[in-house]
């Protein structure tokens, strides 16, 4: 076993973090080239990268070369030990871990420039934010991804292991700030949103996780929370019966059935993401990925039974009130569109929101792993 004084890392670096701060890199420098040269790697390694929805993108290609040269700073400063030269400490070679250190230091061009080493990037960055060209093909050593990517899927990942060991060593945060959402995820850096409806509505969700909520108990809960102090104490103190009492004889008494429980836009969601779900199962099979592949089959499971609980005899939609469908509706669109604000600022954490959150007779928030929020 090596000891501190020749590892290549600083002492107490977590493989699995290694692997996410490489993953997170190489990933940021995909969706950057993409922008720009979308079509340079075939579909099936944008799954095996985790990156089926590129298209969705907001940033642009200035802002993910940018990102992307603070993680490799970070990798640089935290894990990845240097010498006093710009070089790094001999790797094993025969190991992931010590192929990927010698990997991500040559990814790059001119990589032991700086003292965060990702001069070049920062450089072709300014130039995209000028209106210059830069050119991919030497800014980056693409040949290597392939290597790089075999090589992530052989150091442990985080999302496989025990929660307390996992995602709980990363801070996540949605709280409010001021008038402002703060949100931060799986470490990365704290954005700021301005106060939209949905943001409280997946707030709620997220304080209690795997419970559902009838839309009509998100509003009511929106409505306290929206109202000036003096109108919160008359909600509470009617003695007719207080909002969210009202809300549920609005949902549960209206006087027909005129909307289905799974619209058809959510049906057709969940059969595209039961589709993503049948192709990532492969790619789990492929990399012998079991752990992968036993929460995607949850998540599979899931999801059929709720389209199964949608149908009724003979076929037909199973039906909901018109309050009911109308206050579903609402929620589910103001969610949708605090997501679409989020994903402008951090897509990784848009894509767990997405994937997480389930829009059915009760709105729940049902993540494939338990993560700890700060809230």
């Amino acid at each position: 076993m090596e000891s501190d004084d020749e590892s290549p890392f600083y002492p107490g670096v977590d493989p699995g973090e290694f692997r996410y701060t490489v993953a997170k890199f190489v990933k940021l420098l995909i969706r950057a080239r993409w922008k720009a040269d979308s079509g340079f790697l075939s579909r099936d390694d944008l799954e095996r990268w985790g990156l089926s929805n590129i298209e969705e993108e907001p940033r642009t290609t200035a802002q993910l070369l940018g990102e992307a040269a603070e993680v490799l700073g970070d990798l640089n400063k935290n894990f990845i030990r240097r010498c006093g030269s710009g070089g790094i400490k001999e790797s094993d070679e025969s190991t992931p871990a010590g192929r990927l250190v010698d990997s991500v230091s040559g990814l790059v061009a001119d990589c032991v420039s700086g003292p965060s080493h990702n001069i070049a990037l920062v450089k072709a960055a300014q130039r995209l934010s000028d209106g210059k060209n830069i050119d991919w093909q030497t800014l980056v050593e693409w040949d290597m991804l392939r290597q790089i990517r075999d090589d992530l899927d052989q150091l442990p990942d985080l999302r496989s292991r025990p929660h307390s060991e996992s995602m709980a060593d990363f801070k996540n945060v949605f709280r409010r700030s001021g008038d402002d959402w703060e949100i931060r995820y799986a470490g990365g850096s704290k954005n700021l949103y301005s106060n939209l409806d949905g943001l409280f509505y997946i707030h709620q969700l997220i304080s209690c996780p795997n419970q559902g909520l009838l839309p009509s108990e998100l509003r009511a809960a929106h409505a306290q929370f929206a109202a000036p102090q003096s109108t919160r104490v008359a909600l509470r103190g009617n003695s007719t019966g207080d909002s969210e009492f009202q809300a549920e004889k609005d949902y549960r008494d209206a006087a027909s059935d005129i909307g289905p429980v799974l619209d058809k836009q959510a049906k057709e969601e969940l059969g595209e993401r039961l589709a993503e779900i049948k192709k990532e199962i492969e790619n789990c099979r492929k990399r012998n990925d079991d752990v992968g592949e036993s929460e995607l089959e949850k998540e599979k499971e899931f999801i059929v039974q709720q389209l199964k609980s949608s149908t009724g005899l003979g076929g037909g939609d199973v039906m909901i009130s018109p309050a009911g469908k109308k206050a579903r509706d609402a929620v589910r669109n103001a969610m949708k569109r605090a997501v679409s604000k989020i994903s402008e600022k951090d897509i990784d954490c848009a894509a767990h929101l997405r994937n997480s959150l389930r829009y059915e007779e009760v709105i729940k928030y049902q993540p494939e792993q338990s993560v700890d929020w700060e809230l």
